[in-house]
């Protein structure tokens, strides 16, 4: 992140703008975007402190998911990282799907580097009424996670294993839509 800091203060690259997801950062340039981790050490802190007397929360904070702490510490500290390499390594098996936004480079997930899309205003009403919603509710049913690019309609958010074995298991369903999709 600071080489990309250091280029904009330098002039090299224009000012981005900036978007926040609930794992990564994205800086999005006039030609490219680039998706940085996001790291929450200091959420971790606060609830490593609050918990500190009870030993058994600890071990579920650290090794196991609960109902009350549905997530580990591995999710506050290396979940950015892990959806970035894993949408780089997701991108490069399956290069051929039309609905699967290219992702051109990752530095072992510390920084991805894609091409910019156009972000879709609405969600596709195709997976509103479908079932995708009910098997991944976080990335179907956001339109943030859509866009087009190249003239067809493209998913940008597709770290998440759950998001990936969805597309998998309904590839040529969506790559049929990615094509088919009403642009307007």
């Amino acid at each position: 992140m600071y080489l990309f800091k250091l280029l904009v203060w330098l002039g090299v690259l224009p000012p981005p703008v900036v978007r926040h997801g609930s794992t990564r950062i994205v800086w999005i340039f006039p030609k490219f975007a680039v998706k940085f981790p996001k790291t929450e050490v200091r959420k971790l802190c606060r609830i490593i402190w609050k918990y500190k007397k009870n030993r058994s929360w600890l071990k579920i904070i650290f090794f196991n998911r609960s109902d009350q702490f549905p997530f580990t510490f591995h999710y506050f500290l290396t979940k950015g990282f892990l959806n970035n390499w894993s949408e780089f390594v997701f991108y490069q098996r399956n290069k051929k799907s039309p609905f699967i936004f290219p992702t051109y480079f990752s530095f072992f997930g510390i920084f991805n580097i894609t091409p910019i899309g156009k972000e879709l205003k609405k969600q596709p009403s195709f997976f509103r009424t479908s079932t995708f919603k009910n098997m991944d509710r976080h990335h179907f049913v956001k339109a943030s996670s859509f866009c087009t690019y190249q003239g067809r309609t493209c998913m940008w958010d597709y770290g998440d294993p759950l998001t990936q074995s969805v597309i998998l298991g309904n590839i040529d369903v969506v790559n049929k839509f990615s094509l088919e999709a009403d642009l307007s």
